[in-house]
């Protein structure tokens, strides 16, 4: 299917050039989307060494140590993901979620708070909030905030959602599935 044929893009375009820091960020998110980790954390890293300041990479690189149970690693990556973006949503909403993990309430209450007044200027943070409060547990919280990101058009709702770890908690319920039936299929 889809992830097959996307598998293979990348594949192929790495093959044309290993190098190319689009087609290992790329590789690198699909891996870990398919939670392949160690592939993600080769191709996410390669992207690291071709551009060090990456921001988007050190994001999903952290997301990596987090599924992998490496939690300090993590955080590591995502606070100099954080500081480097000028505190950019993508990378504070996983910071939230490893500090979750991490068991530090009050870090994680801090990145809350930042994403909400994010939120209140306009910025897109509703999905990285929904991640936050599923990794929780907030399973409420996280499908009041998933519906605002759709109202919202958020991005992440469309390339993310379906499949992102983050999202395990509330994935199967019965109002994740109706926002899915409002979505409609995977194209």
């Amino acid at each position: 299917g889809k992830e097959e044929m996307a598998d293979s893009e990348a594949k192929l375009a790495l093959q044309s050039d290993p190098l190319a820091l689009g087609a290992n960020f790329h590789a690198g998110r699909i891996e870990y989307l398919r939670r392949k980790y160690d592939g993600a954390a080769g191709h996410l890293e390669k992207t690291l060494e071709i551009d060090p300041s990456n921001v988007t990479s050190m994001a999903y690189l952290g997301l990596v140590y987090l599924e992998k149970d490496d939690t300090q690693k993590a955080i590591r990556i995502l606070e100099r993901a954080k500081s480097l973006s000028d505190s950019l949503p993508a990378a504070i909403g996983p910071l939230g979620c490893a500090y979750v993990r991490a068991h530090e309430k009050t870090k994680a209450a801090q990145t809350v708070r930042e994403l909400q007044e994010a939120a209140g200027r306009g910025e897109i943070a509703a999905y990285y909030l929904a991640t936050i409060y599923s990794t929780m547990g907030d399973t409420k919280s996280a499908l009041s905030w998933l519906q605002k990101a759709y109202d919202s058009r958020d991005p992440m709702m469309i390339t993310r959602y379906r499949l992102d770890p983050l999202l395990d908690n509330v994935r199967g319920t019965d109002e994740f599935q109706a926002l899915e039936k409002k979505i409609g299929p995977d194209k």
